[in-house]
Order: structure tokens, then sequence, then C-alpha cells
């Protein structure tokens, strides 16, 4: 039988091609139903990763966001009406001994009677600091009562932005320039409303009265809260 070269060098190419293909075939599993067949399990795969879902862009915000400082701390109101005037102190050598008499005890008195309790407090813990020569000097011990009133609290403000109790302060401002008239040492409109704002109405009343001789002499330190002009 004649067999013809070509014919046989295709088969046996052909043949050899197969048999390799079915190696890689076995080898890579790329036909799942011969491994099946054949009872060899497949190669695990790793199972597909989730994605992980957004966050909400109210908790990122949250997250990276830094916590509101705390807020701060109300003032404090101001509140003359607290306080406790601590006692007077004790009248002096009469006169005739050399002494100034009871000039200082009977201002602190006026003090604790014409202000407001922590104002009047004030005043009297600036009394008490004084020295017995001190004492007998008028000046010193007005201001003594000045001083406190200086540091009084003004007068509250309404919701409207107005003076509470303005009607009684500003009226008796108004009453006592126009008894100073041209007084040099008259007081001026927002210093008498800030020094009759740390008085009681009983002290408003004796300032008013004193300043109506008195404006040209003694002036308002001189007439804060005096209980009869002398």
């Amino acid at each position: 039988m004649h067999i013809d070269r070509g014919s046989f060098l295709m088969l046996v190419s052909t043949l050899s091609i197969g048999a390799v293909g079915g190696y890689v075939s076995a080898e890579k599993r790329l036909f799942p139903a011969i491994d099946k067949w054949r009872g060899r399990a497949p190669e695990p795969t790793a199972p597909p990763v989730a994605p992980e879902p957004p966050k909400p862009v109210a908790a990122v915000e949250t997250a990276d966001a830094a916590p509101p400082p705390p807020p701060a701390p109300a003032a404090p109101a101001c509140d003359d009406t607290t306080g406790s005037p601590g006692d007077c102190p004790p009248p002096g050598f009469p006169t005739f001994e050399g002494g100034c008499g009871s000039f200082a005890h009977t201002r602190c008195n006026e003090f604790k009677q014409a202000f407001k309790p922590k104002v009047a407090q004030a005043a009297v813990e600036c009394l008490t600091k004084l020295t017995a020569a001190q004492r007998c000097d008028p000046v010193r011990v007005n201001l003594c009562g000045h001083l406190a009133l200086t540091n009084a609290c003004p007068e509250p403000e309404s919701a409207n932005g107005a003076d509470a109790g303005s009607s009684v302060v500003v009226s008796t401002c108004q009453a006592i320039a126009q008894k100073c008239g041209a007084s040099p040492i008259a007081p001026s409109p927002v210093e008498c409303k800030q020094l009759l704002a740390g008085m009681t109405e009983k002290g408003r009343e004796r300032t008013s009265a004193c300043m109506k001789t008195h404006c040209f002499d003694r002036g308002l330190v001189g007439c804060e809260g005096v209980a009869a002009p002398r």
C-alpha cells in the first residue's frame, strides 16, 4: 500500500496538536463538565467582595467637623439690691476735746439709709478704713459715698431699650440742673443719672432737697444722701 508522505506528516501534526490541547484543557480545567465526570473538584474561587455602601452626607460631615465650642457663660447681672452694710465707725471725740464729733458716724448712717444695699456696703467699708484724723475731713468722708455711687449699677433697661425708672431719675436730674443753673460744680446729666442710680427713693429726695440751697458750695458730692441740709 502506498502512503503519501505529505498526508502522513499532516496526520501526525494533527494528532500532536490534539494531544497538546487535551493536556492543556485537563490542566487548566477549561471544561467543568469533564472535571465533574472525572470526579475532580474545581479550583476554589474567591467570593465576590461587596462594595462598601457610601456614608450618608450628614454622617460624613458629623465625623469630619469639629465639635462646636461650649457657649460662653452669661455675664452676671448687676444688682445693687443685694448686700449688707457693716457697722458704722463709732463717734469720735467731741470738738471741745480736739475731736470732730460724730460727723463720720452721722454720714455713715445717712449712706446706709440713702444708698442701695450693695452701694451702702461699699461706702461703709471705705469709712471703716479711714484713720481717726481722716474721718474728721468732710471731703474724705463724702468721697467714700461718692466713689461707691460712681460704681453703682446703671438703671436697668426695659425691652424697648428705654430706662426702667428713668421717669424718676431723669426728672430728678432735670430739677437739680434747673436749681444749679450756671453753678461751676453742677453735675452733668450723665453724672447725675449715674449717681442717682445707686440711691434709694429716699436718697434721691434728700439729695434733690439739699441741692436747692447748696448747689454752689457743696455740690452733688456734699449733698449725696444728706438727711437735712446743714
